[in-house]
């Protein structure tokens, strides 16, 4: 369900999902999970706007929760999320963005560590040309782990620099690539590289994406330390007619944890699913996805889910007040 509003200088949506998951051989796995957000935007000036959003999720499957591609074992998960954002405009082409960041994981089971992520980014952007943008961040992260209050346990900090373009190739493509590096001074001031790149492609009637990210993320559960990550991506989908679209994607994740590496995971999904439109108010979704996670320091050791799914999606239609 999603409301939204629209004012001459303030903008805002709420958006409120439930979603129920039964396994036919595995009713053990059956879970029952929402979700609720809300995103305010108003324009502060001609050139600058303010943002501020939050996002609380329930659920069971730390794979449709969290953001760290490891599967735990079925337990509830409340994860919340809070920003603040300040865009400004500079110059003709360029602008400074300002992210104020709060994210928290609360595990109901005591065997997982419970997380908090205080960030603030600062960016900017210049326009180095039409089809050229330069883009560079400067960012500083405090992970907490233990109680999800201000008594946590353990904290370790970390500043983070980045380096990057976004070009666009043609009218069809694009190509994003950025790097740069991570300081640690918790942990023996350590230092650590980071990168991302990508590229997406539009066709006729088709389009692909693909992506490889490394950085440092906030632990999985399963210690109190931080997680160097890498994940490489890949997604095309097709769209023969309007009624009509299928999507095939895999990825590939490395987690491990620093720096005891306690922690050192590694999994892979592929999926491929398509959509059929029978009537305007009406979609019929098939998709089948496979799962399989490789983890040491895990309860699950290896991991494997085959999964094949029906749903059927019917819209109300759009009411106005």
């Amino acid at each position: 369900m999603a409301i939204t509003g629209d004012g001459q200088k303030l903008d805002w949506n709420a958006l409120y999902i439930l979603d129920s998951r039964y396994y036919s051989n595995y009713p053990e796995l059956d879970y029952l999970s929402q979700m609720a957000s809300v995103d305010i935007n108003t324009a502060l000036s001609s050139r600058s706007s303010l943002t501020i959003s939050d996002s609380l999720t329930s659920t069971e499957d730390s794979l449709a929760t969290t953001d760290t591609g490891i599967q735990t074992g079925r337990t509830g998960i409340l994860y919340n999320t809070a920003s603040l954002a300040l865009s400004r405009m500079v110059g003709a082409t360029g602008g400074a963005n300002l992210l104020l960041a709060n994210s928290i994981t609360d595990y109901e089971d005591a065997e997982y560590v419970n997380s908090r992520t205080d960030s603030a980014t600062l960016s900017g952007s210049w326009g180095y040309s039409s089809a050229t943008m330069i883009i560079t961040s400067y960012g500083y992260s405090n992970y907490s782990f233990g109680a999800t209050d201000t008594g946590s346990d353990d904290s370790i900090g970390n500043h983070f620099l980045s380096l990057g373009f976004e070009k666009e190739l043609s009218s069809s493509s694009s190509l994003s690539l950025s790097g740069g590096a991570n300081y640690t001074p918790d942990i023996d001031e350590r230092w650590d590289w980071t990168s991302d790149a990508s590229w997406e492609k539009s066709f006729r009637h088709s389009s692909l994406s693909l992506r490889y990210n490394r950085g440092i993320r906030s632990g999985s559960g399963y210690t109190a330390e931080i997680e160097v990550r890498e994940r490489a991506y890949m997604s095309w989908s097709f769209a023969p007619s309007s009624s009509l679209s299928a999507t095939v994607s895999g990825g590939y994740t490395q987690s491990t944890s620093i720096p005891s590496s306690r922690l050192d995971a590694t999994s892979y999904n592929a999926s491929v699913g398509c959509v059929w439109r029978p009537y305007s108010w009406l979609n019929v979704n098939v998709d089948y996805s496979r799962f399989q996670q490789w983890a040491e320091g895990t309860e699950s050791y290896p991991l494997s889910r085959d999964r094949f799914f029906v749903g059927f999606t019917a819209s109300l239609g759009e009411w106005r007040f």
